[in-house]
Order: C-alpha cells, then structure tokens, then sequence
C-alpha cells in the first residue's frame, strides 16, 4: 500500500502540485510549526511513533489527524529512522487535499487503473475489494474480532487488497519505468538511498526499501503485514525475474497466444547460449 501512496505523491511532484521538500504544515494547518518535509514522510523519518492506533468505529479523517497531532509529540524531521504508518497516512490527506478527492479514489483511477487492475484495490466495507483469503496466523485462523481494525485513516499504509498477477503487471510496469504512471526521471528518484535503517545494511529510498545483494546487484523491495496477513516485493535485475516478469505483460497481449510456442523455447536457449559463451571466451 505504501508504494502506491509514494507514487501517488510522485505523480504530484511531477504535475508540480507539491514539493518533496514542502513544509507539511503547508497542506494540514494541524502540522504548522512542525520542522517536517513530504520528505521526511516518505522515508520514514519524521520522528513518529504510531501512536494513534486504527479503530473500527466512524472516526473522520480529520478526527484521525488531530490525534495525531495530539499525541505524536516527538515529530521532527530528520530524526533518524523510524518505521511509521503514520507518515504514511499524513501523506493521503496530503493527496487527499491536493486533488480535492477521496485519496483512495485518486489512487484507484491514477495508479490501479492504469495497470489493469481489475480485482483489486481499496478494503471500503461491503462495496470495497474483499480478500478472498482468509486471515491465519500459524496456520489457524483468525476470528473476524481479533483482526486488525480496517480503518479508512489507514488506507495509505495499509488499504490495498491485490493478487499476485496484478502486482506482478505493476511490478513490469515499474521495473520498465512505464510513462503512465510517471515519468522515468521520477521512478530513478524513488530509487535512491535516502536515510540507513536500523536492519542491517538497508536504506530506504522514497518509499522503497533498497540494498544489495550478494552477488546480483542493488535491489528494491517492500514488506508488509497486517494481522493475518504478510506479503514481500523484490525488485532486482536478474534473468529469471525478467522472464517472470515479460511473462506476466505477455500473456495478457492478443498476440501471445500465436507466439508462445517461440518464446518459451527462447526463455531457455539464451541465458544456456551466454553461459556457454562465456565458458568458450574463460577457454
């Protein structure tokens, strides 16, 4: 989820409706005199705590916002890192305020839509996207009143409800710097290391969560979980994801069917003709 709102946010810096380096206060009069920058949101180092919990009841977003500003007092900007919901949910009502439409709308018509995506999007009760699977936790179920509260505050941090094909679409989409979404210059930007988190040798960049492998180069991901549930991204350039994610963009095409019968053989006889090049130029 949070990937999408960082999008999101990208996509305004592009239109120049915001900056990464504007004041918050700018867009939520609660947060004036706060010494906290979009920036600072997006790579979760804005000193927040998660103190404000998500409820089932019909508390308003702008409720939602003035206990945030009650209860967070040690926000600053530039305090080191510090994973948070929060950020994230403050940057919705920023997008929320910014293009005067409810942020999931905005994200469903700007992000999910333009990617296909057909059975997934935001959690809104009885008429939003429902999970098909059930909520376990150590392979035992989890009773509906135990859940973790889907609260609308919370859907920038934690909203979407997706399957693995259509993120794996997204995924190609991103990978490829697709233009309908954004702009290439402004996936690079999301992709640079801002702040060291406290888990090892990970940076976080505008959103994504970005490191090094052992021997295939930088990579990106994102985790995330709520009750009942997990799911981890990855996003690095290696062959077998490549193919993985040509694959899911293909398949979906007219002409896939006519041309399958040549490409699964391809997805083989190239990476087995490099290796064998290289063995013949190593002899």
């Amino acid at each position: 989820s949070k990937l999408f709102t960082a999008q999101a946010i990208m996509q305004l810096v592009e239109n120049q409706k915001l900056s990464l380096d504007d004041n918050i206060g700018k867009y939520l009069p609660l947060f004036e005199g706060k010494d906290i920058l979009l920036r600072h949101l997006l790579t979760h180092s804005a000193g927040l705590q998660d103190e404000v919990r998500p409820k089932d009841d019909d508390r308003t977003l702008s409720d939602y916002l003035t206990e945030v500003a009650g209860e967070e007092e040690g926000m600053k900007g530039g305090s080191g890192f510090s994973y948070s919901d929060t950020g994230f949910n403050l940057l919705g009502a920023i997008i929320q305020k910014i293009t005067e439409r409810d942020f999931r709308d905005y994200v469903d018509d700007q992000i999910l839509a333009k990617n296909g995506f057909l059975r997934s999007g935001y959690y809104r009760n009885a008429l939003g996207t429902q999970a098909d699977a059930k909520a376990h936790y150590r392979g035992i179920e989890i009773p509906s009143f135990s859940r973790r509260p889907i609260d609308p505050a919370f859907a920038p941090s934690e909203g979407v409800i997706a399957n693995v094909h259509e993120l794996a679409i997204w995924l190609v989409a991103v990978m490829n710097k697709d233009g309908k979404i954004m702009s290439r210059p402004f996936y690079n930007q999301m992709l640079v290391p801002q702040v060291k988190t406290t888990w090892g040798d990970i940076h976080i960049g505008l959103g994504w969560q970005l490191y090094n492998t052992d021997n295939k180069g930088p990579a990106a991901r994102h985790a995330g979980s709520v009750r009942g549930y997990k799911s981890l991204l990855v996003m690095m350039a290696a062959w077998i994801h490549g193919c993985m994610g040509m694959y899911y963009w293909m398949h979906v095409q007219r002409w896939w069917p006519r041309w399958r019968g040549l490409l699964y053989p391809l997805a083989f006889i190239v990476p087995v003709a490099a290796l064998l090049g290289t063995m013949n130029a190593g002899g």
